[in-house]
């Protein structure tokens, strides 16, 4: 049997869908279609995230990084959380099934990931705030406890396989400076988005690890022995 059909099946058998490949399904497969869009949802931390529009496919390391503000949330007692660079909702989402009684915010700039969100929200029957923005551009006058964030951190020359690059937006990908540009603007902000003793918790690129050990952040590993998570309070930068 094709890797690529019995994949599918295997996707279908964790979701009890009836375990049959049919033929436009097939021509998908041929074409790199990725399985998530061709069942059209995918199930994770507790969430259904649907997928029908062009927006990020929610990964295994997005879902520890959940886990882990989970943590986080539960240590300190958090009230407030700016989900940024939102994409499909899956962050945000996640959370507020979590902690009802937490304030969640989600941002976005492109317009397919916040109607993506919006209607993930309503299959997850949870409520949070939606903005439009360019990062921080119209979040004002508003602090948070936790800014968690699983920006693009890409770099333009890394090489992906044609199911990623064919059937996910580049601009939710691929960063400037390295992959660095959208960590900058977060660090550049941080004082003035997190409440005292809030803390931002990042997923990041492993290549670019140094960056945020120089300033300060703690790093967690993934299930792959990767170092994908960096953290750090608000008070260690006023410490600094």
């Amino acid at each position: 049997m094709d890797e690529k059909i019995k994949n599918l099946i295997l996707e279908k058998r964790r979701y009890g869908i009836k375990e049959k490949v049919n033929f436009f399904e097939k021509k998908q497969l041929k074409k790199d279609k990725p399985i998530q869009k061709i069942i059209g949802y995918i199930e994770m931390a507790n969430v259904r995230i649907d997928l029908s529009k062009k927006v990020l496919i929610p990964r295994y390391e997005t879902e520890e990084l959940i886990y882990h503000a989970i943590e986080f949330i539960k240590k300190n007692n958090y009230k407030s959380v700016l989900d940024l660079c939102c994409g499909s909702g899956f962050i945000g989402i996640a959370l507020k099934k979590e902690f009802d009684n937490v304030d969640i915010w989600q941002s976005d700039i492109d317009k397919n990931a916040i109607k993506q969100t919006k209607k993930n929200l309503k299959i997850n029957n949870v409520k949070n705030k939606i903005i439009k923005s360019n990062m921080f551009e119209k979040i004002k006058n508003k602090k948070f406890d936790l800014l968690i964030s699983n920006p693009p951190y890409l770099t333009k020359n890394e090489i992906l396989s044609k199911s990623v690059l064919n059937f996910e937006p580049h601009h939710a990908l691929f960063a400037d400076n390295n992959g660095m540009f959208f960590y900058e603007i977060i660090e550049e902000k941080l004082s003035e988005i997190l409440n005292k003793d809030g803390l931002v918790i990042l997923e990041i690129n492993p290549i670019n690890v140094d960056w945020f050990k120089k300033r300060n952040y703690f790093i967690i590993k993934d299930i792959n022995n990767k170092e994908r998570f960096a953290f750090k309070k608000i008070n260690q930068l006023q410490n600094n």
